[in-house]
Formats: C-alpha cells, sequence, structure tokens
C-alpha cells in the first residue's frame, strides 16, 4: 500500500495531486489548516493548526507506520520552503522532495538562473542587487522582481523602462520593506510566447519530462496563473537536453514546474519551481502520472515510461471565465474551448465534489463571509451610510459670496444601497450622475447612475459591477465616446471602460498599473501632455502622498517632482 500526503492551501494545485494521485490508487491524505477537500480521491484528512511549530509532531505521530513510508507534495511555495526547514526531523518516517543542496539556496533566481547557465540554456541577463545600492549603468527595458518565492509577492515586480521609472520602483520596493532583489533584462518581443514545462526527477538522476505546455492565457492577463493552456507531447521544441542537465545541476528530487519564454527566436529559462505547478494534472489527463510516478520511484517500485501522450487543453474554468465577465472574450467562443479542454481546475468528470463545493456550502467561503458580518450588521442595523446631494448650477461656484444660498436636494438612499463619489456628465440633452453605489449585502462598492431630466430624477441603477469593490467613478467625453477609470484599488488595477451603450453596457479596453493599489484618481491634459493624478496605497487605506504621472509612449512615468502633496488631510481627493 503506498500513501501520499497532499500538503498545504487549498485550490487547484492540491486538487490536481490529489486527483492525479488517487486515480493510481495511491491512498491520499490531504493535510491542511483549510477545510477538507471534497473530492472522492481523499482517503483521510487531517486538520492541522496555525501554529505550524506543533505540525512536525502531529505528522510523526499520526503516520506512526513500521514498514511504510508515506511521501509528501508541498502544494505551494510556503510549504516547500517549511519541509525544507524540518528535513532532518521528518526524513525518518516520511518521503520528501530534496536537494543536495539547500533547498532555499537554489530556490534564490540568481543561484537558479547561473545554473540554468551552466546547462547551456539561454538566460536574460540579471544580477542579484541590494534596493539601496543600484547601479547607475543599466539596460533598459528592466524587471525588478523578488529574488525567490519566499522573498516577496509577485505583486512588487516593477517593469522599467528608463532611468525614471527605476528610481521610482526602487523607492516603492524600498518602502515595501525589501533589501535585495533580482535586476533582469525584460524580454519585451512583441511576438513572444510562454511555456511550461512540468516533470519529475528521481534519486537516480533520471529525469522526466512528458510534454510542453503552450500558455495560451492567464488571469489577471500579463501577471496571473496559466488559465488556459495546451499540453503537447512533442519535447523536441524545447532544449531538452539542457533542461534535463539543468535539474541535474540543482541536485533537486521531487516534482517540478519550469517557465520558459519563446522569444526573440530563443527559448529562454526564467525560473524554476519546486512543485506542483497550477496545471500539474494537465500530464495526467494527458496520459502520464507525474506524481504516481515519483512515488513509485521512491518506493522503488517500477515506473512507467511517457507513451501515447495526447495533445490535449488544459482550462482553469473558475479563474479563465473572469474574461468573459470582463468582456475581453466572447461566451459562446469560451462555452466552444471549456467542452475541448480534456484537462480542468476543479470541474473534473466522475470527481464533480471539488467543483461544486467551490459554489455551494464550502466552509472556508462561509468563514471568509463571516469575517464581513459587522460590516453588515453595522450597514444594515446602524445604518452609517453616505448621501448625494446636488442642485442646479448658479452664477456662483460654491465657495464664494452668496455661493451657498442655492439650496441642495439631498438624493434619497435605498434600503439596499447607498451612494458616494458623486459625477456629472451630459449627454444627448440629459444630465447622467454616477456615483459609487455600495451595496449592503454584497458588502462592496459597484457603479451606479441615475438620470437626470429637468427637475425629474430617475431611480439608482447599476452602470458596472466587478470581481472586488468600486468606487470614484472619474467620468469623460473624448471624441463624442464616452469613458470611465473607476477606483478598483482592491483588485490592484487601474483600468479604463468604455461605453459601448451609454449609460448601463461598458468594456475594459486598457489596464494600467497593474499589482498597483491607485485610488481616486483623474486623467488632466495640459499643454500637449496627459497627466494621471492619483494616490498610491502601500498599505492601509490612506496614504500622506498624491503623486503625478505623465504620459509617455504607453507608458506612465512618475514626474519629476512626484509626490507633490505630502499630507494624510490634503493627499486624496475623494
Amino acid at each position: 500500500m503506498d500513501i501520499a500526503i497532499v500538503l498545504g492551501s487549498k485550490g487547484v494545485n492540491a486538487t490536481g495531486l490529489i486527483r492525479s494521485l488517487g486515480m493510481a490508487s495511491i491512498n491520499v491524505v490531504y493535510a491542511s489548516t483549510y477545510s477538507k477537500i471534497e473530492s472522492k480521491y481523499v482517503w483521510k484528512y487531517l486538520k492541522l493548526p496555525e501554529d505550524k511549530k506543533k505540525w512536525v509532531n502531529i505528522l510523526n505521530n499520526y503516520f506512526d507506520m513500521k514498514k511504510i513510508r508515506p511521501s509528501i507534495f508541498p502544494c505551494d511555495d510556503e510549504m516547500v520552503v517549511w519541509l525544507d526547514e524540518n528535513y532532518n526531523k521528518l526524513v525518518k518516517k516520511f518521503i520528501l522532495p530534496s536537494s543536495s543542496i539547500d533547498l532555499k539556496v537554489i530556490a534564490d533566481k540568481s543561484v537558479m538562473n547561473k545554473l540554468a547557465d551552466e546547462a547551456g540554456l539561454n538566460v536574460p541577463k540579471y544580477r542579484k542587487v541590494l534596493i539601496k545600492n543600484i547601479p547607475q549603468q543599466v539596460e533598459y527595458p528592466l524587471i525588478l522582481k523578488p529574488y525567490a518565492g519566499y522573498a516577496g509577492n509577485k505583486c512588487d515586480i516593477s517593469i522599467c523602462r528608463n532611468e525614471k521609472e527605476l528610481r521610482y520602483a526602487t523607492e516603492e520596493l524600498c518602502e515595501a520593506g525589501y533589501q535585495e532583489v533580482l535586476m533582469q533584462r525584460l524580454l519585451d518581443d512583441e511576438e513572444q510566447s510562454e511555456l511550461g514545462v512540468t516533470g519529475i526527477s528521481l534519486p537516480n538522476g533520471e529525469v522526466i519530462i512528458p510534454g510542453v505546455i503552450h500558455k495560451i492565457r492567464s488571469y489577471p492577463n500579463g501577471r496571473g496563473s496559466t488559465s488556459y493552456a495546451k499540453f503537447s507531447p512533442n519535447v523536441r521544441e524545447i532544449d531538452i537536453n539542457g533542461i534535463i542537465k539543468f535539474v541535474r545541476l540543482t541536485g533537486y528530487i521531487g516534482i517540478f514546474d519550469i517557465d520558459i519564454i519563446n522569444a526573440y527566436g530563443k527559448k529562454w529559462f526564467i525560473e524554476i519551481n519546486y512543485r506542483n505547478g497550477q496545471y500539474g494534472y494537465i500530464a495526467t489527463a494527458a496520459g502520464y502520472n507525474l506524481p504516481a510516478n515519483w512515488v513509485w520511484g521512491m518506493n522503488g517500485h517500477n515506473i512507467q515510461r511517457p507513451q501515447k501522450i495526447q495533445e490535449i487543453y488544459f482550462i482553469n474554468e473558475r479563474e479563465d471565465y473572469r474574461h468573459v465577465k470582463e468582456g475581453t472574450i466572447n461566451r459562446k467562443e469560451w462555452l466552444k474551448e471549456f467542452h475541448t479542454a480534456s484537462a480542468y481546475g476543479m470541474y473534473c468528470p466522475g470527481d464533480q465534489r471539488p467543483f461544486i463545493r467551490q459554489y455551494v456550502k464550502v466552509p472556508d467561503r462561509v468563514i471568509i463571509k463571516g469575517r464581513k458580518l459587522k460590516s453588515h450588521i453595522k450597514d444594515l442595523l446602524i445604518k452609517e451610510e453616505w448621501n448625494i446631494a446636488i442642485r442646479k448650477r448658479g452664477d456662483k461656484s460654491l465657495w464664494e459670496k452668496s455661493g451657498e444660498t442655492k439650496k441642495f436636494t439631498v438624493l434619497p438612499n435605498t434600503i439596499r444601497y447607498w451612494a458616494a463619489d458623486p459625477f456629472i456628465i451630459s449627454a444627448r440633452g440629459k444630465d447622467y450622475l454616477f456615483f459609487e453605489m455600495f451595496d449592503r449585502l454584497k458588502s462592496k462598492g459597484l457603479i451606479g447612475y441615475r438620470e437626470i431630466s429637468g427637475n425629474k430624477i430617475g431611480k439608482m441603477k447599476i452602470a458596472y459591477e466587478a470581481d472586488h469593490h468600486l468606487s470614484f467613478p472619474y467620468i469623460f467625453e473624448y471624441k463624442n465616446e464616452y469613458y470611465m477609470m473607476p477606483e478598483y484599488s482592491e483588485g490592484k488595477e487601474l483600468f479604463v471602460l468604455k461605453a459601448t451603450h451609454f449609460p448601463d453596457k461598458w468594456e475594459k479596453i486598457e489596464s494600467w498599473m497593474q499589482g498597483k493599489r491607485f485610488v481616486d484618481s483623474v486623467l488632466l491634459s495640459h499643454e500637449g501632455e496627459n497627466y494621471l493624478l492619483t494616490q498610491d496605497l502601500q498599505s492601509g487605506y490612506s496614504s500622506e502622498k498624491f503623486s503625478i504621472f505623465i504620459r509617455k509612449g504607453k507608458e506612465w512615468v512618475p514626474h519629476k517632482q512626484s509626490p507633490v502633496v505630502k499630507s494624510l488631510a490634503n493627499a486624496r481627493l475623494a
């Protein structure tokens, strides 16, 4: 009897591992601080406490077996580091992914890049640098990123095309607490594409790679995880010998996932993850079960050889469908791609409970929703809210003498919604009031509008809704078209919408400042230059800095005098 433990967070990575192992009749234990993954392939569930210091004793006592050594699979980077730190305390009873070199060392991107270079792979120029000692002479464009998965966050990756952007990025990283980062050449080929290589390595030096993943879409675009991809058994399209040599140089034994970029007519090594990737189940669906073969190989059993591997498509249905919701993909086209796929994120014919449970009666979702219960009660019972008041424009402004004599009309809120952040725009002989429309039931803001015709003010209606909170609907007209740039800091993105049917249908046409929390932003055109006035939240919901960016080509570059205001009282536009 073979036993495998899937350790860590609850999601696509863990579910893919559980299914692959279970389909090979390996008994799977899901061990996590999260609730149980409701797959038919979960043999046992071990609830772990939040305190990781207790985990070693819990695992050793729970699996006190003399003849069987369960294999442990980490399903996220945090678990990779934890297993490496506790390797000596666990290795007698468990089979663990490991390396002849310290895993924390080979997880350093500067180290993995050096080993990839030694293996003969193409590696973009790189160097590990101190934030406070960035070199003066550098080649642009470049990218700054955490030097390891455990040393930072994906959201802190910065692309720099000139000295000003580099200076701004280093200031931001310094404020975020970084001391060292990886500086690397940015591959910026218009025709470039992303590839993935997933495989296993065994103690005898054997490295098995059953195919190549062609990444077609990610969510969010350009910086998120792969949401739609093609798996091809043709490994000759990559430098397979160089990759095998690289894996051997790392001394790593376990499942791995390698990122490659195809640009300028070459395949470039980007990084390796020492765990199962989000699309890890794709190889199993294509005909080669990587997790099961690693368990068999580590237990001295015969392993299978990759034969009759199929070309198939993978879709992480929940993340990829967001493209449909945002209007970047036609729903009919997406459904066609969904039905032609053979591997999915949570959906799986014959094992539907994980897919269903993410929408119906999911304990983790209940817990997350419960965290907002206080604010719901406050909204519904205490009735803390904002209102909008309007009046007709007179000869004098509000701040001028006698300018306040015209009375305001307070617009009533509804039981479900209250309103804030008003903007008025005229269109086709009518006036429209756009505003943040806070939904008490969903505990987030939508963009709403009211139609104003003479003295008649229409009802509150929804203009646009997104996955996260929206507010401050900065709206403007340009060349007889209507555009809106709402605040979307919870989604870590600043985007522009264009009206396809004013005032209630909008599509996203541009996305800026991805990974940043910009709030209450407006655009200004002055003397032939375009400016973005905004506030960048580093943490919490307030900042003392009011910043200005200037448009250069397709990029927003910090103005040389930015930030122009440093005051908690005066730095925010709303």
